[in-house]
């Protein structure tokens, strides 16, 4: 008896999306050119600010949210908090630049962040934690 082959449950699977809110123009443009190469991850969005970023992220609701932890006007920690409390069904997950503002792994979790990488990681590594997280990881470096 013929049966028609199973269809591939990955074949319509969409981009992760992808939003950056890093404050150092270089660090950005860096890392947004690393996820445009990485096939199935796509950049939405930019922002230099905690605040604007903050909004931008629960308007869009991006499936993760790359956060610099010393952002100006609200730094990453206050920008987890309130993410989680503005909408918390956004659904997106953080993962936190550490950026030497020593960045625990107790006060990232507490702050809901999926994950935290130090600023100085490669951008293979940071296309890595993105992709962990988005599939529901979580990934903490020391």
């Amino acid at each position: 008896m013929f049966r028609p082959a199973a269809r591939c449950i990955t074949e319509e699977v969409p981009d992760v999306s992808v939003f950056l809110a890093i404050s150092d123009p270089l660090q950005r443009a860096l890392l947004v050119r690393a996820l445009r190469r990485h096939g199935d991850l796509t950049v939405v969005g930019t922002e230099q600010d905690g605040c604007r970023a903050l909004d931008a992220i629960v308007r869009d609701g991006p499936d993760v949210a790359v956060i610099e932890a010393g952002l100006p006007t609200l730094d990453g920690l206050a920008l987890c908090r309130r993410l989680a409390q503005a909408r918390p069904e956004v659904g997106t997950r953080v993962l936190l630049l550490d950026d030497g503002t020593s960045v625990t792994r107790d006060r990232a979790v507490a702050s809901g962040a999926a994950g935290c990488v130090p600023a100085t990681a490669t951008s293979a590594q940071l296309c890595d934690a993105v992709a962990s997280i988005a599939n529901g990881g979580t990934i903490f470096y020391n």
